[in-house]
């Protein structure tokens, strides 16, 4: 009767329910392993202090020399979310303890990124300002979307009893470790402007990750390690709700003012290009100030522009991009026609060798990312299911007293060669065996394991 039931439901019916089981979190959801796993990496010390201080140094050189793919290693190493995650879900469970552990330990990673960058940028040789540092200095509403996204994959990710290599993916896309370096520039150069929009943008991150995460807890229904009364349920909703907004508020007028400055920047290259001529190449520079007052720089190279054509062009500039009229300075090179057709070939002869570097320099970025992708596959592919592989041989060989496992790297000597990676098996056998049983037993065992591994070679050590 029921399966008649669901057969006779309207597709509609059959549409919504499948959307609900497809974005289900319910089944896959290990709350109590969840609970485990972001308590177990929560304090930042002994070897997670070394990760963190080598993250930082790591980001600290791809910040300072312009390099993408270093930030992107120092990204996928750096442990600073796990005492966010911890912040969130402890809140969400009412988990005073660790909430107050996670606390401790973010602080302790702050300063110690903090610091390390601070050095860094203190005795490094360049330390001048790269456009990786800029992008990290006005952080808008945008970064908001970026921090609930990379919140969600992380406790997500974090929470699946198989859990995946999502957290990297977090790591790239929250960028937690970058804007703390660059405090760490600013306050090396002490601008204010530097240090204390990347710090905002940290902050950014860290509060919406631990909201995100909070909302996870409380949706999901974890349970509570103490009870929670509900005039306490809504003051500390209250409190959380005020911090979320007056983080996310800022980032509001931020993202305002460089929509702005993105519009006046395009009307006035749009109005520009039509005063280009043959015989004239114009351009502009725009300089915008705190005060939302921008100054137009328009610089004229070949035919000059008649006196009462640059009353026009500022009296335009000034209706369609909001300028005032002394904001907009115009400067004319007049050249003859044979000279300028010579500067502008050779301007677009320096584009082109431009052009030329920036490729090479991309394809240099392309093969750093992918060397270092390969590097991440072969760590994944260097790990053996240990104890899968231990259970399951002591029981078909209960004579096996103790078992060890190695990899050993060989490499081919071929024209084509490979590296390649040979299980070895140390195995001690139950001494009452005599040794033609103990061979079979040894030659099944390896059978098993080529079968189970997919290898075509395993070795074996008897100790």
């Amino acid at each position: 009767m029921e399966n008649q039931t669901k057969e006779n439901r309207s597709p509609f019916i059959k549409v919504r329910d499948y959307i609900a089981k497809l974005f289900d979190l319910g089944e896959d959801i290990d709350k109590r392993g969840t609970i485990e796993s972001v308590n177990k990496y929560i304090q930042i010390k002994g070897y997670n202090v070394w990760i963190l201080l080598a993250s930082a140094m790591l980001a600290s050189i791809g910040l300072d020399r312009n390099a993408p793919a270093v930030i992107i290693g120092a990204m996928l190493i750096s442990p600073l979310m796990s005492p966010i995650l911890g912040i969130g879900l402890s809140i969400g469970i009412n988990d005073r303890e660790t909430l107050w552990l996670s606390i401790q330990n973010f602080i302790v990673a702050i300063t110690v990124s903090i610091l390390a960058s601070y050095l860094y940028f203190m005795i490094t040789p360049f330390g001048s300002m790269t456009s990786e540092l800029l992008s990290r200095t006005e952080p808008t509403l945008l970064d908001v979307g970026v921090a609930v996204f990379g919140g969600i994959a992380g406790i997500v990710a974090t929470s699946h009893p198989d859990q995946t290599n999502a957290i990297p993916g977090v790591a790239i896309a929250t960028a937690l470790m970058p804007p703390l370096c660059t405090v760490g520039f600013g306050l090396s150069i002490w601008n204010w402007d530097v240090w204390g929009g990347a710090l905002y943008l940290f902050f950014i991150n860290a509060t919406i990750i631990a909201f995100t995460t909070y909302m996870f807890v409380r949706v999901l229904g974890f349970p509570f390690k103490e009870y929670q009364d509900p005039k306490e349920k809504r003051k500390t909703s209250f409190y959380i709700g005020v911090l979320v907004t007056l983080v996310i508020i800022p980032s509001i007028f931020i993202l305002n003012g460089a929509i702005k400055d993105d519009t006046r920047k395009r009307i006035v290259d749009t109005y520009i290009k039509k005063l280009n001529t043959p015989n004239r190449d114009v351009s502009c520079q725009i300089q915008t100030f705190s005060d939302e007052r921008a100054l137009v720089r328009i610089k004229v190279v070949g035919d000059p522009i008649p006196k009462d054509s640059i009353a026009t062009i500022k009296e335009d500039l000034t209706t369609y991009s909001q300028l005032i009229d002394d904001s907009i300075a115009v400067a004319q090179l007049d050249v003859s026609k044979n000279d300028f057709q010579l500067l502008r070939k050779e301007i677009t002869d320096e584009r082109m060798r431009d052009l030329d570097v920036l490729m090479q320099l991309q394809q240099e970025r392309l093969a750093e990312v992918t060397e270092l992708k390969n590097r991440i596959e072969l760590i994944k592919g260097d790990s053996l299911p240990v104890d899968d592989i231990n259970k399951e041989l002591r029981a078909v060989f209960p004579e096996i007293t103790s078992l060890g496992v190695a990899r050993l790297n060989t490499f081919e000597t071929r024209e084509e060669a490979k590296e390649k990676q040979i299980p070895i098996f140390y195995m001690q056998w139950d001494s009452t065996l005599v040794d033609s049983v103990r061979l079979d037993f040894e030659n099944r065992a390896r059978d098993y394991l080529q079968a189970r591994l997919e290898c075509d070679t395993v070795a074996f050590v008897r100790l």
